[in-house]
């Protein structure tokens, strides 16, 4: 199978073909590695958030992050941000209207504390999961399956937006690349064991290891007002030690408590009852009371 531009995109040369928009936690990293050499992927940085916050830079800056270019494989960018941005949605639409817009979806409780527990590690949110919910955009935002799924539909047509489900990647990573190399146009293949194998470990083993590192970052954290802990997170990052204090997004924290789990199914139902509608698919897992303790790949 060789990969071929729709003929009304020769004029996009050096612009993705397709786009892989997140969620976040929703394995865009582990896609970003076992699609080295299948794909055009940023050569420096795996999201180059243009289409959100950096479209300032232009198009020309925007083309050079992918250069050099193999021939014949497509161009793809994976960036988790765009699925809840309206501003990329319009942006990518409007300059790639041709694109293949990719999303996974997950879970929406169990994605949520999983991108909780990355925010806390990054020493961007310093507050608990409930009060995160409530006061963090991205968290708020980037739940709204229903409503975003809808405006991308709109956007480029439900022929040129592939929907997948989390669970789909986690028990069968060999189908879930397979419906995206048929979705973009390239011979299928099958991810590297090792790969998949270490991405499902890597955070076991780091929280295994800097259990009691991590505990006295949480500690610190919860003892310091808001501006003390952005100076105190901003120095650990300063002096690289970022690593010996946070078990990124294994961070040990609690698991959700039965009383705020089952209050955020109740508040995420209306989402999860219009993704099925948009999907013609059963979700009532996403509804039920109970919290799937969800592994790896994130």
């Amino acid at each position: 199978m060789q990969f071929l531009r729709h003929p009304a995109e020769r004029n996009f040369s050096g612009l993705p073909d397709f786009f892989v928009v997140g969620p976040p936690r929703t394995g865009t990293t582990w896609l970003y590695d076992v699609m080295q050499g299948h794909a055009n992927l940023p050569r420096v940085i795996k999201e180059t958030n243009f289409f959100d916050r950096r479209y300032a830079h232009g198009l020309g800056w925007y083309r050079r992050q992918f250069t050099p270019l193999v021939v014949n494989l497509p161009i793809g960018e994976i960036d988790p941000t765009y699925f809840y941005s309206a501003e990329a949605r319009r942006r990518i639409s409007s300059v790639i209207p041709y694109a293949k817009i990719i999303c996974t979806l997950r879970d929406p409780v169990e994605r949520l504390y999983s991108l909780y527990k990355l925010r806390r590690a990054s020493g961007s949110i310093c507050y608990s999961f409930e009060e995160a919910v409530r006061r963090d955009f991205e968290m708020r935002e980037s739940s709204r399956y229903g409503f975003h799924l809808t405006a991308w539909f709109e956007a480029f047509g439900r022929d040129r937006v592939l929907v997948l489900l989390y669970d789909q990647l986690r028990e069968d990573p060999q189908g879930y690349i397979a419906e995206i190399c048929r979705f973009i146009g390239i011979p299928p293949f099958e991810p590297d064991d090792a790969l998949y194998l270490a991405k499902s470990g890597v955070h076991t083993l780091r929280s295994a290891t800097m259990g009691r590192l991590s505990s006295l970052a949480v500690h610190l954290a919860d003892t310091l007002n808001a501006n003390e802990y952005k100076r105190t997170m901003w120095l650990i990052r300063k002096l690289h030690l970022r690593r010996w204090f946070l078990a990124d997004a294994t961070f040990m924290l609690p698991s959700i408590s039965p009383r705020i789990g089952a209050e955020l199914r109740v508040q995420m139902r209306p989402e999860v009852e219009a993704l099925e509608e948009l999907l013609r698919r059963d979700l009532s897992g996403w509804k039920a009371e109970a919290l799937i303790d969800a592994g790896p790949p994130q």
